[in-house]
């Protein structure tokens, strides 16, 4: 995932901003970002999503679907791009992934367009993920050989899995925050080998209070617990096709 790998397995990078719903919001502010960053980021296009939300209610849980807007503005010599919903600008870069440096720098260039077209009044959310796709040049391997974080069986089930989705949601700092591990597999580029899908997200429960430089202080810590998370489910054995 990290940058210091000469093959690293990252896939996709995300950073997105949640605000408290805004009364002043328009489908033009998207434009006044643009506006702002069209040098950068020099295509756009615009697309409808259906997003569903589940949440626990004492009936039960609760599935809502929303249906948002979003103007998406975009590279074409690389996988980078700024989308923009209301009150919820979304950073992304794939693969080549640069660094941390460059893709923090992004989201700072990112964030600060969004102010100064749309000056937000508070958080609402703050989230950093990093999807990785770990291919190993094994047909057949044992989950425990290459990582720390993987489902286990008990007695008397299979050795074996046809499928799987490992999930753990781990505390920080008193529940402020949360890292959200996902393991899952995924298609292999050839039959000689076997491919996983390592999703880490880390996000807040209780977002810091709005500023840049409050902002700024958050993603480093956010990035050094994803980074710490990607070597604590890894194993050497496993690193060493990246390197």
């Amino acid at each position: 995932m990290t940058n210091e790998f000469a093959n690293p397995p990252l896939e996709s990078a995300t950073c997105e901003f949640r605000f408290m719903p805004s009364e002043a919001w328009d489908m033009t502010l998207p434009g006044l970002v643009w506006e702002r960053v069209k040098e950068r980021y020099p295509e756009r296009r615009q697309d409808t999503r259906f997003e569903t939300e589940i949440s626990q209610r004492s009936e039960g849980l609760e599935h809502k679907v929303t249906k948002t807007d979003w103007l998406t503005m975009y590279r074409s010599d690389v996988d980078a791009s700024i989308q923009v919903s209301r009150d919820r600008p979304l950073v992304t870069r794939g693969r080549p992934y640069p660094s941390w440096a460059v893709f923090r720098q992004e989201i700072q260039y990112a964030l600060v367009s969004y102010d100064s077209a749309h000056p937000p009044k508070a958080l609402a959310r703050v989230g950093l993920r990093y999807v990785n796709k770990l291919t190993i040049p094994r047909g057949t391997i044992e989950l425990e050989d290459y990582l720390e974080f993987y489902p286990a069986s008990g007695k008397g089930l299979p050795d074996s899995f046809a499928s799987f989705v490992a999930i753990a949601v781990y505390p920080y700092d008193n529940q402020e925050a949360f890292l959200r591990v996902q393991l899952s597999p995924a298609p292999p580029p050839d039959e000689q080998s076997t491919s996983l899908v390592l999703d880490l997200d880390y996000f807040t429960a209780k977002p810091p209070e709005y500023d840049l430089a409050g902002c700024a202080d958050w993603l480093e810590a956010a990035h050094a617990r994803i980074e710490d998370a990607f070597l604590a489910a890894t194993k050497p054995s496993l690193r060493a096709f990246f390197e």
